[in-house]
C-alpha cells in the first residue's frame, strides 16, 4: 500500500469520524433544547393555573363585596324601603315585567 493511498484512506476515516461526532453532538444539543422547552412549558402551564386561580378569586362575589366594604365608598346595600313589591295583575307572564318596568 502506497503512502498516498494510506493517507487518502486515513483522511476519509478521519472525516467520517469527525462528521459522526458532529452528528452526535447535534443530537445531544437538540435533546437539551427540547428538555429546556419542556421545562419552560411546564413553568408556563403552572403560571397559567396560578393566574386562572387569581382571576377567579378576583372575580368572585366574596372578593368584590369585601373590596366594596373595605373602601370608604358611597355604595349602600338595599334596605327594606328600597324593595319594590309587584302585585300579580293577571295570568300573563309579561304582566309582572310590565308592572316592574313602569316603576
Amino acid at each position: 500500500m502506497k503512502v498516498s493511498a494510506f493517507l487518502k484512506v486515513m483522511c476519509i476515516i478521519t472525516t467520517m469520524g469527525v462528521l459522526y461526532i458532529n452528528l452526535q453532538m447535534s443530537i445531544y444539543d437538540l435533546a437539551y433544547q427540547g428538555k429546556r422547552k419542556e421545562d419552560r412549558i411546564e413553568k408556563l402551564a403552572e403560571n397559567n393555573v396560578i393566574m386562572k386561580n387569581d382571576i377567579l378569586r378576583l372575580k368572585s362575589s366574596d372578593h368584590i363585596g369585601r373590596q366594596l366594604l373595605v373602601k370608604e365608598s358611597n355604595y349602600k346595600f338595599l334596605g327594606r324601603n328600597n324593595v319594590v313589591e309587584v302585585e300579580e295583575a293577571g295570568a300573563s307572564p309579561l304582566s309582572g315585567l310590565l308592572a316592574f318596568a313602569k316603576f
